[in-house]
């Protein structure tokens, strides 16, 4: 039985500096796997179509998947946001980061869209905005916030009309909480 989604576009968002890390994170191994493979492992058991945003298009084409660089470069993940809701085919993209290993299948396909411009958990008053459904429509959204010099994801999402996953009904997932990780350092590195 075929489980994915067909009207959401997986994407990994591969384009920071990895200034932190010293080298590029997204082929950082976790458990002997590259953090991006582990990312694009969870979306491809979530979606039918997946692509990868990063302005280091070469170095990802060995994934077999469709890559776009930013519209604008330099902008972070709202750049990366931009190129996606641009590029993508469906009416809506999941976005997630490069460099989170613990993504849990179960808890992307329980976020849908409905009828919300975007859908984010919301932890202690804040979003998880690079683990958030966003849909097409609000392209023009994100380009007002950018030609505004405004690039933060919560203040594009305080702009919208949000489909919320608040704790109550994160906790129906087990390890909710490490979907939404991420590993910047290598001291981040020393997880299991």
């Amino acid at each position: 039985m075929n489980n994915r989604i067909e009207t959401v576009t997986g994407v990994v968002l591969a384009g920071g500096n990895s200034s932190r890390m010293g080298t590029d994170k997204a082929f950082v191994r976790v458990n002997g796997q590259p953090l991006i493979e582990r990312s694009l492992a969870a979306l491809r058991q979530c979606f039918t179509r997946n692509i990868i945003i990063t302005n280091h298009g070469e170095s990802y084409r060995s994934f077999e998947l469709p890559v776009f660089a930013d519209l604008i470069p330099n902008l972070g993940p709202i750049g990366g946001l931009q190129a996606a809701l641009h590029h993508a085919e469906t009416p809506a993209v999941f976005l997630v980061a490069c460099d989170m290993p613990f993504l849990d299948p179960a808890l992307i396909r329980a976020m849908a869209l409905d009828d919300f411009d975007a859908v984010a958990p919301c932890v202690r008053g804040r979003y998880e905005p690079l683990h958030a459904g966003y849909a097409r429509r609000i392209l023009p959204v994100v380009e007002q916030q950018i030609a505004a010099s405004r690039y933060g994801l919560q203040e594009l999402l305080i702009r919208l009309r949000v489909r919320s996953l608040g704790e109550e009904q994160l906790q129906h997932y087990a390890g909710w909480p490490r979907s939404f990780s991420n590993v910047n350092t290598p001291a981040d590195l020393a997880i299991d």
